[in-house]
């Protein structure tokens, strides 16, 4: 923080005002505490073109010698019309900037249908809700294959706090047992861990970082996230926020020290290999090969 530092503000969250160089520190200070759980590791950063992502790369990158990590970046092209094409150019040019590998995984040519057409077929969950899933299987299956140690996702303070908040009142304590900054490997399952790096970072902190490094991201919202669960709930939170400085701060810090109590909830034990695609699952047949098996049927029937 850069309470002392004479130099001119260009930053100012949360209260706190700071240069460009005290930020930069402060930020990168926030991200190492998670990302030298992960010393002499292999990462792999899901990538969708958002500030958050994209920060999260940026940040591993500059810090990688620090912590001797090898990172490349993943983009899952969801063929989400207007979107996917945009956020594919400015994440394969983050990459090419940085001298950072860039693995392309397009849905469609391996399962045949995009995000666009899964919302055109009858689900029992929100479109939002099957894409989280086909990501998280896609990110996992990715891991497994390109031998990495942790999966780096782009989840955020802000998210973390709102998933802590409803699946608390959900009385979900088995999802809740499951978040923290990082989950281990298991090979035996084809499990691969997880890294929030940005765990401590708000939205506008990895805003800021970007625009500071003068990165350029995607800035639209994907339009079938509009009206979930999360977003609602983070939009409450940034009015507590506004009204209790530092509430979402002191959530995650609290939830960080419990959460180690909520292992008994973790139900390893349940978790099994896939009958049709050797991936996890707590069922014979996993989520994601049932919501492949669905669009499929689905688009043959409309075919006859």
């Amino acid at each position: 923080m850069a309470r002392c530092c004479k130099a001119k503000p260009v930053v100012s969250i949360g209260g706190n005002r700071f240069c460009k160089r005290h930020f930069l520190a402060y930020y990168e200070r926030k991200v190492s505490k998670v990302l030298k759980k992960a010393s002499h590791k292999k990462l792999i950063v899901g990538l969708s073109g958002g500030k958050d992502s994209t920060a999260a790369l940026l940040a591993i990158k500059k810090l990688s010698g620090l912590y001797d990590v090898s990172v490349e970046g993943v983009f899952i092209d969801l063929g989400i019309k207007g979107n996917s094409d945009v956020a594919l150019k400015l994440v394969s040019k983050l990459c090419k900037d940085l001298g950072v590998k860039l693995n392309l995984f397009e849905l469609k040519k391996e399962y045949g249908f995009t995000i666009d057409e899964l919302a055109g077929v009858k689900l029992r969950r929100p479109v939002c809700s099957a894409c989280g899933l086909i990501k998280r299987y896609i990110l996992n299956r990715l891991g497994v294959e390109l031998g990495a140690d942790f999966v780096v996702t782009g989840h955020n303070m802000d998210d973390e706090v709102a998933f802590i908040l409803l699946n608390l009142g959900a009385q979900n304590l088995e999802q809740l047992s499951r978040l923290g900054p990082i989950t281990n490997s298991n090979p035996e399952l084809k499990l691969v861990g997880r890294l929030k790096v940005l765990y401590y970072c708000s939205e506008a902190e990895n805003k800021a970082y970007c625009e500071l490094n003068k990165v350029e991201y995607y800035s639209s919202v994907c339009p079938y996230s509009l009206g979930g669960s999360q977003n609602r709930m983070k939009e409450k939170l940034n009015g507590i926020e506004k009204e209790f400085q530092g509430f979402k701060n002191g959530i995650l810090k609290s939830f960080v020290k419990i959460v180690p109590g909520l292992e008994r909830f973790n139900r390893v034990e349940d978790v099994k290999l896939c009958t049709a695609c050797n991936y996890p699952t707590t069922g014979e047949v996993c989520a994601f090969c049932k919501l492949v098996d669905r669009v499929k049927n689905e688009k043959e029937d409309k075919a006859r």
